[in-house]
């Protein structure tokens, strides 16, 4: 069964150079394991409550253990200080799977 994953990030406009680094890396990760980006918003205005991250997108992958590879792996384990800088706001969620 299939996994989805929701994204909500805030990058850091002053951090450009870690978020290529960031993205070239993790991309090929998720090609790797058949994972695909099936959606993306901009969060363009708060109604209730404090400020939630400004990107929210939805990815799919084939299975639980493709997730486990990807955010296990020793590529992505390695960019964590390279996350750190890229983005201001950083969460991953599982909503189905």
């Amino acid at each position: 069964m299939s996994v989805l994953i929701c994204t909500m990030t805030t990058v850091d406009p002053k951090a450009p150079e870690a978020l290529a680094t960031y993205l070239g890396m993790t991309g090929p990760l998720m090609d790797a394991v058949g994972a695909r980006i099936l959606e993306s918003y901009e969060v363009t205005e708060t109604l209730i409550g404090p400020e939630p991250p400004r990107q929210v997108t939805i990815v799919e992958y084939p299975d639980r253990a493709s997730v486990d590879r990807v955010y296990n792996s020793a590529e992505y384990l390695w960019l964590s200080e390279m996350r750190k800088r890229a983005f201001r706001d950083y969460r991953i969620s599982i909503i189905r799977g």
